[in-house]
């Protein structure tokens, strides 16, 4: 038996004790003799199109109550086919086939009903209506709008039809004719829909104070609803007035707490301001307020991470699981454990993501950056590959790539590889900064410059850039001026970075103050402690100042630390520097 008659058939049981009057005698004797015995029998006396017309109505009627509307349309278009004059019904179904965007067939039953000559005046009227959106679904605008004339002759004050009028005028750059129809319909009723599609329009021409006069009067007339503040606070946020447009979302949430649209307003607007402490706090009461609804949890546990707040993100994510479990709350609950360093208990829950999943390749990235930092170089590069192989614009993935390239010190690979990227114009800085450390390694300080000038172009203050160039021009004994103008502007962003420092004294040395370039060498060096180059680049210093013994022992420590190259280090511990150079 198809699912169709099944589901007919059942409902004309539920009702056959009150209609037996007009229901065919067979059904009733044999629903009364053995309801589910006599199930196929009844299928095969009763197909749809020999049903009697009230049962087919009545069981459209159940199906739209249901939410079966294709079934609802089925039924209709039979009854209709069995009884052409069937008025209620066929308004019925072409409602039905506008929802299904059936634009043709709701014209052709509209047709047929303007030849029905028991249509009533106010049947009529509804049939422009319906006529004026099937025309409007085809395209023709200009039918729809003579249909809505019509229509609207009698009923000025229809929202839905001043709504589909205004909209087709809009769209044809009639802004004038629109705003004037609307000004007869509100003048006949003013009501809060058409003072909506009013302010849209003005915005539109952009009259913003007009448009907040229709916003404000639609506040008058339906002070429940959350359009108008939002839009006011559009208009306040565009105006540059944000304490305007915070005052009117937090007025209207005092009034109605529960306007989660009004409430996600103003929690990006908190966010946007870095207020993030005030937005944890509006979502910890919604959440208490709306029962603890996972989406509102998730954003809650959202904000936790951005605050820093590890430990109650990892919280809230675990009660959104408890409540809903699913991969996005699992792959934020696995974030909150990265950041406080439980690697292994995020990487347990990034592997259950599986490939059919819209976050895998997030999770794949965050599995690759984990082995990234347990130096599982290999393991990271196989990942980064298998992701690349299905998603090669997956931009994430050619950065990390790049870090490993460094990590692996396989320079002119990592080039290579990045090279096809260079045309993108939002190229990721990281990128851009990891290929200057291979021209860098490789002395091509043309590149490097060329490189570090795109992002300082991006980024003009970039400080890993600033501070690189500036050691790049001060390696070459160029521009030592901008050189040390650069590297300071890095340290305004970040006074105490060792490796900022030791670039400056570098600067220093280059130009023969040799004192401070000491000075400021152990200042770096009380930050970072087992750097080779810096123990190198204090020997030098230090050998330039007199003090052969103490550059003896830096070159010696720099040995120590594993420097790259040993034996111009074992060189300069035995001849020293040439001092005339």
């Amino acid at each position: 038996m198809t699912s169709k008659t099944t589901y007919i058939l059942m409902l004309l049981a539920l009702a056959a004790a009150g209609l037996t009057a007009c229901a065919p005698k067979t059904v009733a004797t044999m629903k009364a003799e053995a309801p589910e015995e006599k199930t196929a029998e009844v299928e095969q006396r009763l197909p749809v199109e020999d049903m009697d017309t009230n049962f087919l109505y009545l069981a459209a009627q159940n199906a739209i109550k249901d939410g079966n509307g294709e079934l609802a349309v089925e039924l209709l278009e039979a009854l209709t086919e069995k009884d052409p004059e069937a008025i209620e019904p066929r308004l019925q179904l072409v409602e039905l086939l506008l929802q299904y965007r059936q634009f043709d067939k709701a014209s052709s039953h509209v047709d047929a009903l303007f030849s029905n000559k028991s249509i009533k005046p106010e049947q009529l009227e509804q049939m422009y209506l319906q006529l004026a959106r099937a025309q409007a679904g085809k395209g023709d605008t200009e039918g729809a709008l003579v249909s809505l004339e019509k229509f609207l002759k009698n009923n000025p004050g229809n929202v839905h039809a001043r709504d589909l009028q205004v909209r087709i005028l809009a769209s044809q750059k009639r802004i004038p004719e629109a705003l004037a129809a609307l000004e007869q319909a509100i003048r006949i009723n003013d009501l809060g829909g058409l003072r909506l599609l009013q302010a849209q329009l003005l915005l539109n021409q952009g009259e913003r104070d007009a448009a907040k006069r229709s916003l404000r009067r639609m506040q008058e007339l339906d002070p429940g609803n959350d359009m108008p503040v939002l839009m006011l606070n559009s208009i306040a946020a565009m105006e540059g007035n944000q304490e305007e447009a915070e005052k009117l979302l937090k007025d209207f949430l005092v009034t109605y707490p529960d306007a989660t649209r009004v409430s996600d307003a103003l929690g990006r607007l908190l966010t946007q301001q870095n207020r993030i402490a005030e937005a944890i706090l509006l979502y910890r009461e919604r959440a208490s307020r709306a029962g603890n609804d996972p989406s509102v949890l998730q954003t809650l546990g959202f904000l936790y991470l951005q605050h820093g707040d590890y430990k109650d993100a990892e919280e809230t994510f675990r009660k959104v699981m408890e409540i809903q479990s699913g991969d996005a709350s699992r792959f934020y609950l696995a974030a909150s454990l990265e950041a406080l360093e439980r690697d292994e208990e995020a990487r347990d829950l990034y592997e259950q993501i599986g490939n059919k999943s819209a976050l895998f390749s997030d999770a794949q990235m965050r599995l690759a950056g984990i082995d990234f930092r347990q130096n599982r170089l290999a393991l990271v590069e196989k990942r980064l590959k298998d992701i690349l192989k299905s998603d090669p614009k997956k931009i994430g993935a050619h950065v990390m790539l790049s870090s490993v390239r460094v990590s692996q010190k396989k320079y002119q690979l990592l080039l290579e590889e990045s090279e096809p990227l260079l045309e993108q114009r939002d190229l990721p800085l990281p990128l851009l900064f990891n290929r200057a450390i291979a021209f860098e390694q490789m002395k091509d300080y043309v590149q490097v410059e060329k490189a570090l000038k795109r992002i300082l172009a991006s980024d003009p203050n970039y400080p890993e850039a600033l501070n690189f160039l500036g050691y790049v021009y001060a390696l070459q004994g160029i521009h030592l001026d901008q050189a040390e103008d650069m590297i300071r502007r890095a340290l305004e962003q970040k006074p105490d970075d060792g490796y900022y420092l030791d670039s400056l004294a570098w600067v220093y040395y280059k130009n023969r103050d040799y004192a401070k370039a000491v000075r400021t060498q152990k200042k770096a060096m009380e930050k970072i402690t087992d750097d080779p180059v810096m123990h190198e680049h204090l020997g030098d210093m230090l050998w330039r100042t007199g003090d052969q013994k103490g550059a003896r022992q830096a070159w010696q420590q720099a040995i120590k630390l594993k420097a790259d190259e040993p034996d111009k280090l074992k060189k300069k511990i035995s001849s020293g520097l040439d001092t005339s150079e």
